[in-house]
């Protein structure tokens, strides 16, 4: 066996020995040290202190200021630096050199994790924010601490059934679309926008009941018809019946999201062809409702200098 080996095997040995050898009034009396001790600690976070500040008397205790370690009365009254700050008495009392209305607000900190904002403070002689400043920076409460932010509300809308669901997402992808056919055709006219100040360009629609899209018209012309049929034609089944339900939402939307635009959605009838037989009389089809709508976009007026401060143009300075 090495050296080292019968080394540990001898300290293990007397540990084991001297283990062995308490008695039980050694482990009682273990046991009771490890209790004072723990009793003292709970004292010591229980002990009551008195702060005069300017004055005017506080108490509290000592836990309550120990909560904050990072902050001035956090590290001066823990327990580890219990011999650096003693009490003006015996009878536990410290002096803070400070104004001793303001401290309410300071001691409101601790107490409840916040400091009451000076407009709101009841029962608080009122201060000017600057002076409140001045004494969190003396105190070193951090503002992210003594102002905690307010969690904003949040409204939870309604969970919607799936019907109602699939109703509000085609709303949004019609929306979308008539979004899409403004820029679409407002690209066709560039030159025209910034040549003439008054140019109004106009859309025309016609949804039909019987989930036909006809009458497309574009003022001025352009070759894009196809191009932008191909983009509304997929709502052909449900426009009409978006439009009987919530066109005046629809048109009130985008006229605010759109700077000059005017929306107009007429109801109208059609009354269909007629044809005379002279076996079966005159027949005709059923009169069929459909919706004209009818998007005009205009911005009367050039203003260069809020156009240059909306581009990337206002970072430039002109010497």
């Amino acid at each position: 066996m090495s050296r080292s080996n019968r080394n540990t095997n001898s300290n293990n040995s007397q540990a084991a020995t001297s283990a062995s050898s308490l008695t039980s009034t050694d482990l009682i009396q273990i046991e009771n040290n490890d209790k004072n001790n723990k009793e003292n600690d709970d004292d010591v976070s229980k002990e009551r202190i008195i702060l005069n500040v300017g004055g005017i008397k506080y108490e509290t205790y000592r836990a309550t200021l120990t909560s904050y370690p990072n902050t001035r009365l956090g590290i001066l009254f823990d327990e580890h630096n219990k011999n650096f700050n003693r009490p003006t008495s015996g009878s536990n009392e410290y002096f803070i050199d400070r104004d001793g209305h303001m401290f309410r607000y300071i001691l409101q900190f601790y107490r409840t994790g916040k400091v009451p904002l000076p407009n709101d403070a009841k029962g608080l002689i009122p201060v000017s924010h600057e002076d409140l400043e001045a004494e969190l920076d003396y105190f070193m409460i951090p503002r992210h601490l003594a102002f905690p932010p307010t969690p904003t509300p949040t409204t939870t809308k309604p969970a919607l059934t799936f019907r109602r669901k699939m109703i509000a997402d085609d709303i949004d992808k019609f929306v979308s679309s008539l979004k899409s056919i403004i820029m679409e055709v407002a690209k066709q006219f560039r030159r025209e926008f910034l040549l003439n100040p008054d140019f109004e360009m106009c859309i025309e629609m016609t949804f039909r009941e019987d989930a036909k899209i006809t009458d497309l018209n574009i003022t001025p012309n352009t070759g894009i018809k196809s191009q932008i049929k191909s983009i509304i034609e997929p709502h052909s089944n449900v426009a009409f019946l978006i439009l009987d339900k919530f066109g005046q939402e629809i048109g009130h939307h985008l006229e605010t999201v759109i700077a000059g635009f005017t929306w107009s959605c007429e109801e109208k009838e059609d009354s269909g062809w007629w044809n005379f037989s002279a076996d079966n009389g005159v027949n005709g089809s059923a009169a069929t409702k459909m919706f004209c709508v009818r998007m005009k976009l205009k911005d009367t007026g050039f203003d260069h200098d809020d156009i240059v401060n909306n581009s990337c143009l206002a970072s430039i300075s002109c010497v």
